[in-house]
């Protein structure tokens, strides 16, 4: 608060003004801006509280607070005082309440006028006149303040009806403004249905002098219906006169449709409660009396409602001890409150029976207030009984589920039932497999005596209960043993053993088939109760499973024992396993036909057994439903089996998928299969080298003879020269090139026809060296040759051309091996010294000494696997049509026909080595240059040289002249005939070339045979075309010249044929 300002010196303008104030009859006060009362008249002080000694009075603003006309305080920026200081304009009739610093309240109609400025910078002036309102005028104001903010509808009224006044939350309730209600009141607004009844009431209150209240129901202007509750009292005037009324409405619209709704609900809840016909409602008080019953509990119970009430439970459905707790039951929850259950309790029917409910007890509240108690009940006899039967019916079924034996799941299939229905006894006799016979099946309550009795009886009418029933295929009542003609011939056994009662029901499997009777007998006459009836049928089902089980279950075990038999001593392996790979069976065969150690009969060690390369193909037919597919199984290292499976996908006995697996062992048919092709490769590859080898017999032939012709006048050319003649050399040139090619003639001829071996002493360098020549001439120039020869070589037995071919096979191999880009071939040879150690694993070698020759090469190499297969006849690398496969077993093959062995090493990108062995020959020929024999000649004698080659012909005729023969040729075989026909012992010999015109040298052979016996016959062959040496000696060819031939070979073989005994025709 601000300081008080100290008074203003005496002037006599102020004086004056404050004369003129006093004579005013409104409160009037000076404000200056900063809010400081300056002066106020005698009115204003005692309207304001305020002494005038006290003035000038500062802080007006915040001593002296303003209020609204509905009683809120001016804020700072809104005080009335302070806009007219802003504006600068007069504020009049404001309705203002002043709010003194002793805290009472003034209502006053003030005007604000503000002083115009006398001189430059003086504070501001403002005058306010002050008019102090009536006090009944304040009263309504604050009335007004009060009431406009209620929440309830406030109204008063004169006695016409009219409307004195209404605060806002009425205007709201009848949505009629303030002045429609003073012109024509508000009782127009009341609903029609409600409008009498309110007149009474009124009508009522206005005579006795009470306050009139009421519900109703108001129509609005705008058509909606509200609910009202009104009250009202009467207003008098001091004299005693009726003045009006006051009154209040307040809303009860929602409370009203609560309760409709409310209603509603108890009304439904009644109509469950009593339709109900499953829940038992009972009403009691703290004693434990029945005050209410519903027909639920009169069904549940037996006891009518009429009966019922007033009682207490010990005299309805419980014993004392059980009412007893229950009272006290309801002294606790009255006490504590809650709910006590849901809980089950036995109780009592009127009738004697038993049963269970389960009950759940809680209090409510009573119109009288005294406690009072809910009981509800639902009976659960049914229930527990089901149950019990449930549980049965489990117990039996898992019995039936684990293959327990039959009589153990009958005799505790009777148990259950005579547990279940207490007097009766039970019996199951089955049917033998003729339909007639009845056996024991269980009965453990009846007298063994009597179970012997029966066992075995035959089926019929008046078999009794269980005969009779067989017979006619249907259930059989019996209710008086004594009585019954059914019983006529077994009525004397059955009441000796206490049965008076029994009925039977036959026992069906799920197909028809007739499978015994569940009989049921009592001690006295008795009908079988809806009760019992329902637990025999449930025991004749479960019966009939279980019977039918254990027949079927049998029928299995013997179906599976041949199974069994007929898989175990089968050829076939049978696996049976999950997708996921577990093995469920396995045939007693796979583990011993596969080669499987304990342990091992799993699905990761059959995977790891199957050939890679047929993994996917396993795979492939495991995921189909009908799979068939052929795979290598490793039974041992380095032993394959072939096996052909068929494989069928089905639902096992637990309903999840499974896969069996039959295989049979196809390695015998896989290799004969593979047999057959092979035999069929070979047989057309063996097709192929006749026709090539009928071609090449012809090519050798006509080749021979022109390398005869060559060959012979090359030797009688080296004849004629003399021994030191330039030409020599040139001669012998010549010479061993018609050599080598007759060489090449006989290599062809060897490939294509086998023909026979010639090994002879030799040094392998010459036949190597000769063979490289060729060799080099057919590989390209980017392959560089590096040889290797000993100092000293011994000799070996061996056939040149063979070697040759060897030479020329493996390099040709080796030149593939490198491609086209530059390499190395290795020729090297070497005299080694082998021991038992090398030999023993290379049969057929020999400990001792050996000459080595090896063929290497720096070549792409090759694995394990293709180096085991290089020798395979008709195996090729090569694409097709490109390679016969021939190569490497043609050299495999000379190898052994040499008797000799050979080693092959190499590596992935490592090149290739080939090793031959060669047996020495044990004599030392080593330095000794070969002795030429001497050329035998003839003594004159007359030949007959037959060729129909000119050249070959003339070369024979000038070496046999040479030779001191007298030579008589012919070019034509007939021609030849004819000079033996005329003159028989006219020539000594005959030389013949077998192939020509007319018929050939064999035929005339045999023909001259026939006109001289004696006659000596050799024959000249470039190619004898599989002529065998029997032919050529039943002919009387005592000697064969190969074509091409030197003078030697022909000297030789006339001199053999001129002697005295005729040899073997050979060289």
């Amino acid at each position: 608060m601000a300081e008080p300002l100290p008074a203003p010196v005496a002037n006599p303008a102020l004086a004056l003004c404050q004369s003129v104030l006093e004579a005013m009859a409104q409160g009037v006060i000076v404000v200056r801006e900063d809010g400081c009362i300056v002066a106020a008249n005698t009115t204003a002080t005692q309207l304001l509280g305020l002494d005038p000694s006290e003035v000038p009075a500062a802080d007006f603003f915040n001593r002296w607070p303003l209020l609204r006309a509905d009683g809120t305080t001016y804020g700072p920026d809104e005080h009335p005082f302070r806009l007219a200081f802003r504006e600068g304009a007069p504020r009049q009739s404001l309705l203002l309440g002043v709010v003194r610093p002793d805290g009472a309240r003034r209502w006053v109609s003030c005007g604000i006028f503000p002083v115009p400025h006398a001189q430059p910078g003086e504070p501001r002036l403002l005058t306010a006149a002050f008019e102090v309102l009536a006090v009944q005028r304040q009263a309504d104001i604050e009335l007004r303040a009060v009431t406009d903010f209620s929440p309830v509808g406030v109204y008063l009224q004169d006695a016409q009806g009219n409307c004195l006044y209404v605060n806002r939350r009425w205007e709201e309730l009848t949505g009629l403004a303030f002045v429609e209600a003073r012109q024509r009141g508000w009782m127009r607004l009341i609903h029609p249905e409600d409008l009498a009844a309110s007149t009474r009431a009124w009508e009522a209150a206005v005579q006795s002098g009470e306050p009139f209240q009421t519900d109703l129901r108001l129509v609005r202007p705008d058509g909606r219906v509200v609910w009202i509750s009104v009250r009202a009292g009467r207003v008098d005037m001091a004299d005693g006169t009726l003045e009006g009324y006051a009154g209040t409405l307040i809303d009860i619209t929602a409370r009203k449709h609560t309760e409709a709704q409310l209603l509603a609900s108890e009304g439904r809840l009644r109509a469950c409660i009593e339709n109900t016909p499953y829940v038992a409602v009972q009403w009691y008080d703290l004693a434990g009396r029945v005050t209410y019953w519903n027909p639920a509990s009169e069904l549940v119970f037996g006891w009518p409602a009429a009966e019922a009430v007033g009682r207490t439970l010990d005299e309805l459905i419980f014993t004392s001890d059980e009412a007893r707790i229950f009272t006290e039951t309801l002294g606790e929850l009255h006490a504590n409150g809650g709910t006590h259950g849901p809980a089950e309790f036995a109780f009592r029917h009127k009738n004697g029976t038993t049963g269970v409910c389960l009950s759940t007890v809680f209090a409510i509240p009573a119109e009288d207030g005294q406690p009072r108690f809910v009981c509800m009940d639902v009976d659960i006899t049914a229930r527990r009984r089901a149950d019990r039967f449930v549980v049965g019916q489990h117990s039996i079924l898992e019995l039936i589920a684990l293959d327990s034996p039959l009589p153990m799941v009958l005799a505790q299939l009777v148990r259950f039932i005579e547990v279940n229905a207490p007097g009766l006894q039970a019996s199951i006799l089955l049917l033998d497999a003729d339909g007639v016979t009845l056996r024991h099946g269980a009965a453990p309550s009846l007298p063994e005596s009597y179970n012997r009795a029966v066992d075995g009886v035959r089926a019929g009418e008046k078999v009794g209960s269980c005969g009779t029933s067989v017979a006619r295929r249907a259930p059989v009542v019996v209710q008086d043993i004594a009585t019954d003609p059914l019983w006529a011939d077994y009525r004397t056994l059955a009441l000796a053993h206490g049965l008076r009662a029994c009925w039977s029901t036959p026992i069906f499997s799920a197909l028809g088939q007739l499978l015994g009777t569940f009989a049921c007998y009592h001690p006295t006459p008795h009908a079988p109760t809806r009760e019992e009836e329902r637990l025999v049928a449930m025991a004749v089902s479960l019966a009939g499973i279980a019977i039918e089980r254990a027949r079927a279950q049998a029928a299995l075990h013997a179906s599976e024992q041949r199974l069994r038999l007929l898989v175990d001593h089968s050829h076939d392996i049978v696996m049976e396993m999950s997708p996921d790979g577990e093995i469920h069976y396995a045939s007693t065969n796979l583990a011993t036909h596969l080669g499987l150690a304990e342990g091992e009969l799993h699905v990761d060690a059959l995977r790891a057994r199957i050939h890679p390369d047929d993994r996917v193909l396993v795979t492939g037919a495991l995921r189909q439903q009908h799979g068939e597919t052929m795979f290598r199984f490793q039974r041992a290292p380095g032993d394959w089996l072939w096996l052909e499976a068929r494989l069928r996908r089905f639902n096992g006995a637990d309903g999840q998928p499974r896969i069996v697996v039959f295989a049979q062992d196809a390695t015998e048919r896989k290799a004969s299969e593979a047999a057959h092709a092979e035999l069929e490769t070979q047989l057309r590859q063996a097709q192929r080298l006749e026709a090539i080898g009928t071609l090449a017999g012809g090519v050798a032939h006509d080749f021979n003879n022109i390398l005869a012709g060559i060959l012979g006048h090359v030797e009688l050319l080296g004849m004629d020269l003399p021994a030191d003649s330039a030409l020599q050399g040139s001669v012998q040139q010549i010479q061993r090139g018609t050599l080598r090619a007759r060489d090449l003639v006989r290599q062809i001829l060897t490939f294509s026809r086998g023909n026979e071996v010639h090994r002879e002493p030799m040094r392998l360098s010459t036949a190597v060296q000769e063979a490289l020549k060729l060799l080099r001439a057919s590989l390209p120039s980017s392959i560089v040759f590096a040889t290797a020869w000993p100092a000293e070589e011994p000799q070996v037995r061996a056939d040149a051309g063979q070697i040759h071919q060897i030479i020329m096979n493996v390099g040709s191999n080796a030149a593939r091996a490198i491609g086209g880009r530059p390499g190395r071939l290795t020729i090297s040879l070497e005299v080694v010294e082998l021991d038992e150690s090398f030999t023993d694993g290379h049969p057929p070698l020999l400990p001792g000494q050996h000459v080595r020759l090896t063929i290497a090469d720096n070549g792409c190499g090759m694995d394990a696997g293709l180096k085991q297969r290089i020798f395979d006849p008709f195996f090729t690398t090569q694409p097709t049509g490109q390679g016969t496969g021939l190569g490497l077993a043609m050299v495999h093959g000379i190898v052994q026909m040499h008797q000799a062995a050979i080693t092959v090493s190499s590596e992935p990108g490592a090149g290739a080595s080939f090793e031959f062995y060669f047996r020495a020959l044990e004599v030392p020929t080593a330095g000794v240059a070969p002795v030429q024999p001497p050329l035998p000649v003839g003594r004159g004698q007359r030949i007959l040289v037959v060729d129909d080659e000119e050249a070959v012909l003339w070369a024979a005729r000038n070496f046999l002249e040479r030779l001191n023969y007298r030579v008589t040729p012919t070019p034509h075989s007939a021609e030849a005939l004819a000079l033996i026909t005329r003159a028989p012992e006219e020539f000594d010999a005959v030389l013949t070339d077998l192939t020509m015109p007319q018929f050939t040298g064999l035929e005339l052979a045999r023909r001259l045979r026939t006109l001289r016996s004696n006659l000596p016959v050799v024959l000249m062959s470039g190619y004898l075309l599989g002529v065998e040496d029997r032919e050529l000696r039943a002919a009387g060819v005592v000697q064969v010249v190969q074509k091409p031939f030197g003078v030697h070979a022909l000297a030789t073989a006339m001199n053999l044929a001129l002697s005295s005994a005729p040899a073997d025709p050979g060289i």
